[in-house]
């Protein structure tokens, strides 16, 4: 920036506006002024405030053409810009329910579906949609499950549609075989802990250290049978070859199975797995 020229022995007042600025974050800026005597400097700092659009949902009110709905945007003073959308979301269960955005996002999102129709059309193809009305007719007219899950619908019911499952693939039911060596009397169970030896964790010196480690579970009255105490060294041995660990007494662990983390520092459990095989049975010795 270049000061302009101020003259006279009372205080001047200068000024220069700072754009663009991030909301959120501190910005520290300095004022120099410089004479036949010398340099003086002198620093401050400030916030950015978020200035975003507060907005307000009111009630909706539900029609035989639809639903109205209302709310409430203040712009902060700046120039602002308002829409509501609409959608339907799917649960675990099968159940559709209608779906609205709460917050609105900061910069260039936008929604899933308008990404995928701008990159169709930079390849060429056109999807045939140009709204979330238009994708969601072509969901229930081209997928048999999603039939029932109407705009209609989905409007007279407030907890949602429950999509038509399709019968044509029965679900598989197989029991799992039973241990059928001698010794290999615990089944074994791998999970995972939200701390691992990923990439992410064991590069971050403030997050690594949160990784437990590879150990082996049991329950308290399988290590006492076993003859082995928590914190002690057992081995563990699948049917291709063994491996070396920390057996700790866990109450949450089932009689009759053992589990372990995967991706843990140490002995590597994924050793004992054998994914041919719908389980894997293990043999616990002690040392």
């Amino acid at each position: 920036l270049t000061l302009s020229p101020v003259n006279g022995e009372a205080d001047q007042i200068f000024t220069n506006t700072l754009a663009p600025l991030t909301p959120g974050l501190t910005y520290y800026y300095r004022l120099y002024s410089t004479n036949a005597d010398g340099v003086s400097v002198v620093e401050g700092s400030f916030v950015r405030n978020d200035y975003s659009p507060v907005l307000t949902l009111g009630p909706a009110t539900l029609t035989a053409a639809g639903a109205q709905v209302t709310g409430t945007v203040n712009p902060q003073g700046l120039a602002t810009t308002a829409r509501f959308e609409y959608g339907t979301t799917t649960n675990l269960e099968g159940r559709v329910t209608r779906l609205a955005r709460k917050v609105n996002v900061a910069g260039t999102a936008r929604p899933d579906w308008m990404v995928a129709i701008e990159l169709a059309d930079i390849m060429g193809h056109d999807l045939g949609v140009g709204s979330v009305s238009d994708v969601h007719a072509d969901l229930i007219s081209s997928v048999a499950e999603f039939a029932s899950a109407t705009r209609a619908a989905l409007s007279a019911r407030p907890d949602g549609v429950l999509l038509n499952h399709s019968s044509k693939v029965a679900p598989a039911r197989v029991a799992p075989p039973v241990a059928d060596k001698p010794g290999f009397g615990y089944r074994l169970v791998v999970g995972r802990k939200l701390y691992d030896n990923g990439r992410n964790v064991a590069e971050s010196p403030s997050l690594a250290p949160l990784a437990p480690g590879a150990a082996l579970h049991m329950h308290p009255l399988d290590l006492e049978r076993l003859g082995a105490s928590s914190g002690s060294t057992v081995k563990v041995s699948g049917d291709r070859t063994s491996i070396i660990m920390e057996v700790e007494a866990d109450e949450q662990v089932q009689r009759g199975t053992v589990w372990a983390a995967w991706a843990q520092s140490g002995a590597n459990i994924g050793e004992l797995i054998d994914a041919t095989k719908w389980v894997n049975d293990v043999k616990v010795e002690t040392l």
